[in-house]
């Protein structure tokens, strides 16, 4: 079977929760230490005719390491569709933390079991009085550690403690940002394979970036996501700008309702309105106004005099919805 850095993991993760060390698995499995190490690293293949050997002494099927070495191969072979251009080295960095092995989703999948309070919104909000971050995150941990003790002895004791934390841990630096159901949806879609932002479908990406953060990753106010871009408005807007390189749009002409029939049947889908109810809220005295139709696209748009065009930034994101 060809191995590879990320396809080999499970063979290191599995011979630490069987507590062995290199040495001991390379005597165990009559070969060198050094054998061992690039198995691990990836640097050196593993024979389909060691695999019943290497399960026995790991204590697991050969059925079950396979599927682990095939999810973890998968894993590495998919397609990267994480548009990094649209966002900041900083937030692109989280992104990258933002992955779980099997045995982390496994653990997110008892705590989903035994409904722990750390993945109910309403009930996290309600449990935290945190002014600043730090004492958010905080307060979050204790939650979450509190929901740890209810995990059955039985699954702790099968991971080994250590290895537990350890996974536990890793497992809150990714669900304190992502939605309970969004998350559970993907993870029961495709369960033998391990969950990466980075991986995702480019569906299941403009899904997590409109839809899939938790409101204590940003401000509950926005009517967007906490990256400051509306995917699905983006899909709307800008493959009119890119057929008619422009629309002219201000304040006045949506109230006086002048606006071409083309360009109101955009708006209106931005703003999800009937022309009806945009009226309504006219008499109302709202005025969406510019404003509101590019609220959550102002880092793919350019607005001015009037005109609103595509942004370097929004062509390129209309590449990516295309390709």
């Amino acid at each position: 079977m060809k191995s590879n850095s990320k396809s080999s993991v499970c063979i290191a993760s599995l011979r630490r929760r069987s507590g062995l060390t290199q040495e001991q698995l390379a005597e165990k499995m009559s070969v060198s230490v050094t054998s061992v190490q690039n198995w691990e690293k990836g640097s050196s293949d593993i024979s389909f005719d060691r695999l019943p050997k290497l399960a026995d002494v790991l204590n697991v099927s050969v059925d079950d390491l396979v599927c682990e070495i095939t999810a973890e191969l998968k894993n590495r072979q998919s397609k990267d569709n994480w548009p990094d251009f649209l966002f900041s080295d900083v937030i692109n960095k989280k992104i990258d933390r933002m992955s779980l092995n099997l045995l982390q989703q496994e653990l997110f999948g008892v705590l989903c079991i035994y409904d722990a309070k750390f993945l109910d919104d309403d009930k996290l909000k309600d449990s935290i009085d945190a002014s600043f971050y730090r004492e958010q995150c905080e307060a979050e941990f204790s939650i979450y550690n509190e929901d740890l003790k209810n995990v059955p002895f039985e699954f702790v004791n099968k991971v080994g403690s250590i290895n537990f934390m350890k996974n536990a841990d890793r497992l809150f630096e990714v669900i304190r940002y992502l939605k309970k159901d969004f998350l559970l949806k993907i993870l029961k879609n495709d369960p033998d394979t391990e969950f990466s932002i980075r991986k995702l479908s480019k569906r299941q990406i403009i899904e997590l970036i409109d839809y899939g953060f938790r409101e204590t990753f940003w401000d509950e106010y926005l009517d967007y996501s906490p990256f400051e871009i509306s995917m699905s408005k983006a899909e709307i807007l800008l493959p009119f700008l890119e057929k008619n390189d422009s629309i002219h749009l201000t304040d006045q002409l949506m109230k006086d309702n002048k606006l071409p029939e083309d360009v109101k049947n955009v708006v209106l889908k931005l703003l999800n309105l009937s022309e009806n109810e945009l009226q309504q809220r006219y008499s109302q005295g709202w005025n969406p106004g510019v404003f509101s139709v590019r609220n959550g696209l102002m880092s793919v748009t350019d607005y001015s005099n009037g005109t609103l065009t595509a942004s370097e930034k929004g062509k390129l994101l209309l590449d990516w919805f295309k390709s």
